[in-house]
């Protein structure tokens, strides 16, 4: 009896030894017995077997293990994914609200990094560098998943070699993209989308800072005002008009800007302008409301003009020249020195307003002579004043006016406006001498030489000199207008405004450079963000319910673990040393796979233990039994699971 049950417990085997000379269910030859052994071996194998059957005793060679302890690699526990795609989430929001913040700010300082040259450098880097771990976590999530499919794939059962042992995801990005969608493993295919999608991050990431230079005020700024609105006692001294009058003869030749506090035709109250060491930024500016005052020339070339005399090819005798403009009309004679002449003088003969009005404020005629055309050109200018309520915006760096606003005409009442100098202007060239000094003379023969000697010189730098401008009718008033009022403006900021001392609250701007979130880069990464983390949500959420039963107790990329999973698999027997991929595959072609209930090992089909494999896999034993006279089919018997069915999923 003993030996009969050990034949019934080794049915295949024991039949396909009895058999002469063929191969076994593996390929192996097997050795010959004679007829009548194999008749008697078949008898007593086939009352044994039906006797098994009847009591549903089919006992396999191998012992029952104990289901193994479940592994799972780091980056496939629900609790790491969950962290992982809450992450990419919160990341997307707090991008969104660093727009946000941006742009109500202004961004943010770069506490002067870039003046190292690293600015570009860093904002290109460091939003990389951030999000380098959610790649790099998304990539290790990948190969633990492609390391465990063929395991996956084996729970399910009755799989053919190929999409399962011999199953290899280890051919790149690519080749795993395109081997999966082969396989129509569409898990492992859409891990892969979701990997190449991440590479994405990288750049979208780089782009997501920008610099630029932004307007920053800052409001209260106190500054010391010096000067208000005032006739200088000193005035008659003539310091100011001297001076005046070098400033913009040195401005005629080396094409200097206007001084401080005087900008085109406005003189402003003088003030302490801050040091741009207190403040942030660069190309600072101050805004500042003080007074000011706005000088017009009102210059304009002869209505009329009349030269006559000797030619300017003769010498001795003079010449005399007259014009008219405005109601006004002037003659005088000039020698003939066969030279270019040029000066200037105020204009008596005058009807209307100007008719009865003092030297100082009389118009004034600038002219000039060319001897090589024998031609003259006059030029009338009659100054005024106007006296404003301003604004002065100020470089913090060169202490220059750059603009001026007016804000109103209300300016309170002095003796510029009102009385004793009743809002005329004084033209800076005729001046009342009564009982002056010789030094005051000197001073008021200087202004009156060297300010139609400033015009001259700056004719004289353009191209074709003198001639070429007294070619042009307009040339001369241009230059003119030009010189006179910026000597009227210089004149005006001595000559209008007296010491004072108070506080003015002003406003400081800054131009600096700062850091910014990038509207559309921040949009773009945000939504990649939320779209690869919904998706590794629901491949990770597909995967966990296909790997229900897969049972591993260590990882599967080591050769020990290898082993582990097929000590007791018969099948291994069928392989040799030096079988490439193609061998194998021919060896194992029509065997189907799946993982053991017993042993909890890779099975395959016909092994001695299978009856408890479908159990698990829920796949039938197609091998042929012998010992009832006809082939049958190993029947699905749920009293040998030790798990329900596998949980079916829509892709795996």
């Amino acid at each position: 009896m003993d030996f009969l049950s050990s034949l019934a417990a080794r049915p295949f085997s024991l039949i396909s030894s009895a058999r002469g000379g063929g191969e076994d269910n593996y390929g192996r030859r097997q050795s010959s017995v004679s007829t009548h052994s194999l008749n008697s071996v078949e008898t007593v194998v086939g009352a044994q077997h039906l006797r098994a059957q009847e009591h549903h005793l089919y006992p396999p060679q191998t012992p029952q293990y104990p289901r193994p302890k479940k592994w799972l690699a780091v980056t496939l526990r629900p609790i790491f994914i969950a962290v992982l795609v809450s992450t990419m989430i919160v990341m997307g929001v707090i991008i969104q609200v660093a727009l946000r913040i941006s742009e109500q700010n202004q961004g943010w300082r770069t506490f002067g990094i870039e003046r190292f040259g690293g600015i570009n450098f860093l904002k290109s880097v460091i939003p990389v560098v951030l999000v380098m771990p959610i790649s790099y976590a998304w990539v290790k999530t990948d190969e633990a998943l492609v390391k465990i499919h063929p395991y996956v794939i084996l729970s399910r059962g009755n799989v053919s070699a190929e999409k399962s042992i011999l199953l290899n995801y280890t051919g790149g990005r690519f080749g795993t993209l395109f081997a999966s969608l082969r396989n129509r493993h569409w898990l492992v295919f859409m891990s892969s989308i979701l990997c190449i999608l991440n590479i994405t991050l990288s750049p979208m990431a780089s782009g997501l800072l920008t610099t630029r230079s932004a307007e920053i005020r800052t409001r209260n700024v106190q500054v010391r005002n010096q000067k208000v609105i005032g006739l200088n006692p000193t005035f008659s001294t003539l310091e100011f008009f001297v001076a005046a009058s070098g400033y913009a003869t040195a401005a005629a030749v080396h094409n200097l800007t206007d001084p401080p506090f005087v900008f085109g035709g406005w003189a402003a109250a003088e003030f302490v302008v801050p040091e741009a060491e207190l403040f942030r930024g660069t190309n600072g500016t101050v805004n500042v409301p003080t007074q000011a005052v706005q000088t017009t020339t009102g210059c304009g070339r002869a209505e009329t003009l009349n030269l006559s005399g000797a030619t300017g090819t003769q010498t001795g005798g003079s010449m005399t020249i007259s014009g008219t403009w405005r109601g006004c009309t002037i003659r005088f004679d000039i020698p003939n020195a066969g030279m270019d002449q040029f000066g200037v003088t105020e204009v008596s003969s005058c009807t209307g307003s100007n008719a009865n009005i003092a030297n100082p404020f009389k118009p004034v005629l600038f002219w000039f002579y060319s001897k090589d055309l024998n031609q003259a050109s006059l030029t009338f200018c009659q100054p005024t004043i106007k006296l404003f309520n301003v604004v002065v915006e100020a470089s913090l760096q060169t202490k220059l006016m750059t603009n001026i606003t007016i804000v109103d005409e209300n300016v309170a009442a002095n003796n510029v406006s009102g009385n004793p100098q009743n809002g005329l202007a004084f033209n800076g060239v005729a001046f009342d001498l009564t009982n002056a000094d010789p030094f005051v003379q000197a001073r008021a023969t200087s202004t009156r030489t060297g300010l139609p000697g400033a015009v001259y010189r700056a004719a004289q730098e353009q191209p074709g000199g003198i001639v070429a401008v007294m070619q042009n009718e307009n040339a001369f008033a241009e230059m003119t207008n030009k010189v006179y009022l910026q000597f009227l403006s210089i004149v005006a900021k001595s000559t209008y405004f007296v010491s004072s001392n108070n506080v003015i609250n002003s406003e400081v701007i800054n131009w600096e450079l700062r850091l910014y979130v990038y509207p559309i880069a921040a949009h773009s990464f945000t939504a990649a963000l939320v779209l690869i983390a919904i998706l590794g949500a629901l491949i990770h959420f597909s995967h966990a319910r296909a790997r229900q039963n897969v049972y591993m107790s260590l990882d599967p990329g080591s050769i020990g673990a290898t082993l582990s999973m097929s000590s007791h698999s018969k099948f291994i027997s069928t392989l040799n040393a030096g079988d490439d991929e193609g061998k194998i595959s021919r060896t194992l072609r029509g065997m189907r796979f799946g993982i053991s209930s017993r042993t909890w090992q890779i099975a395959a089909q016909g092994e001695d233990d299978y009856r408890q494999d479908t159990a698990y896999t829920g796949v039938t034993d197609v091998y042929p039994r012998r010992g009832s006279g006809k082939d049958v089919e190993d029947e699905y018997d749920p009293s040998r699971a030790l798990l329900s069915d596998p949980v079916k999923t829509p892709m795996i």
